[in-house]
């Protein structure tokens, strides 16, 4: 019986010693990307309009707006796009976001070289039906604060119907961090909004007829906004939740006020 216990535990050592040799390290994880990479403004405004997958290789200056109107998905890889947001109020520009396609923009710092005019932004959803998502981005409406009237940094419009996803990004020196006009099935969750002149977060829903449904406002951090101290509430709050919404929540939000946002409140919801 003490000879066959003996065999049996060497027999067993064997084959543990045998599985761990045979045993393989995993191989790394293939590059899934299989789109272009674009080192200039020339091939960045090719690929947008060609849609697909796209990485930036090298920090890219475009002089003027840029129409996102296919399917793309925008890999920054860390690296810098400087936009001008100079055009008449109201009209294009930044990443200006009309596409029918799903659009994801992600790991890019986004800067303005130049803004005026009442509704420019960094990134302007305008009439875009995709789902929208924008991650770990940042954008830095005036860098040099030289600009009387910054770009805001996210925008939509009254007849955009994505459903967007905004989460991780960081937004400074704006006029409005975020602004959305409708917005519906989304989420703005863990961003951080510093240096505004007015709201970091405004969910307007200020006409029955362009409703905000079923949104989450969560984790959010904002510091240093509403700086303007405008006589009106509705424009001197951290976030702003409008009359004409349904299932719209807020929670775990961090709103600090300018020093000169003397008559501002940190959330302010319209009844």
């Amino acid at each position: 019986m003490k000879k066959f216990s003996l065999l049996f535990l060497a027999l067993a050592m064997l084959f543990a010693i045998v599985g761990c040799c045979n045993e393989t390290t995993p191989p790394p994880a293939e590059d899934t990307f299989d789109g272009t990479d674009v080192a200039d403004a020339q091939s960045f405004r090719a690929a947008v309009a060609n849609g697909g997958q796209i990485r930036l290789t090298q920090d890219i200056a475009l002089e003027d707006y840029i129409e996102i109107a296919e399917g793309v998905e925008i890999f920054g890889n860390g690296k810098t796009l400087t936009i001008a947001c100079a055009q008449p109020d109201f009209g294009a520009s930044g990443l200006f976001i009309t596409s029918s396609d799903d659009v994801t923009i992600q790991n890019l710092t986004i800067k303005a070289s130049s803004s005026y005019g009442a509704q420019m932004a960094l990134i302007y959803l305008n009439g875009s039906s995709g789902n929208v998502t924008l991650e770990n981005l940042v954008l830095d409406c005036n860098p040099d604060n030289v600009y009387s009237s910054p770009a805001f940094g996210i925008q939509t419009t009254y007849d955009v119907t994505s459903e967007i996803q905004i989460e991780g990004c960081s937004i400074s020196n704006a006029k409005y961090g975020m602004y959305f006009n409708p917005i519906s099935s989304s989420n703005v969750i863990n961003n951080t909004i510093t240096n505004t002149k007015y709201n970091g977060i405004v969910v307007a829903a200020d006409n029955e007829n362009y409703p905000c449904n079923n949104v989450v406002v969560g984790d959010n951090v904002l510091a240093n906004v509403a700086s303007e101290n405008y006589p009106v509430v509705q424009y001197n709050c951290g976030i702003y939740i409008g009359k004409y919404v349904d299932n719209v929540s807020y929670w775990g939000n961090y709103v600090q006020l300018s020093p000169d946002s003397e008559d501002g409140v940190g959330i302010y919801v319209e009844q």
